[in-house]
């Protein structure tokens, strides 16, 4: 939530310091050892059953990175973006996937679909398509 309300500070003041503060955040919220593996995986709720938290966290984030991505022109934090939202597809979309079916565990393996596992993935979907085709800052 803090890194969302950063960015939406700086669209409104454009104050280049609310915008440094808010990639530090980024950075500090992919490499985080209390819900990352260190590899990129978001792992915030690994083996979660049920609707909870977790499944909301991972989508707050991954919104949040997505309009950092397009608030920057900082091509640093754009490729960290990009390659932390493309590592969770890539697990969403090869290890949590029956067809059209997501799993809320995107990380795998597919259990089973849930409203709540097509809620995350959804938003994940979302912010693969835009890392992946915006190629300037708006």
């Amino acid at each position: 939530m803090y890194l969302g309300a950063l960015v939406s500070l700086f669209r409104a003041s454009g104050d280049a310091r609310v915008l440094a503060e808010a990639q530090q955040v980024a950075f500090a919220a992919m490499e985080t050892p209390y819900w990352t593996d260190g590899n990129g995986t978001i792992t915030d709720g690994r083996g979660m059953a049920g609707n909870s938290d977790g499944a909301g966290f991972r989508s707050v984030l991954v919104r949040a990175l997505v309009r950092l991505y397009q608030a920057t022109a900082d091509d640093d934090v754009r490729a960290e973006v990009r390659g932390f939202v493309n590592v969770n597809f890539n697990l969403l979309y090869t290890r949590a996937r029956a067809g059209d079916d997501f799993d809320v565990n995107w990380f795998g393996p597919f259990t089973e679909p849930t409203p709540w596992g097509q809620f995350v993935a959804v938003d994940l979907l979302a912010a693969a398509v835009v890392v992946n085709t915006q190629k300037s800052a708006v």
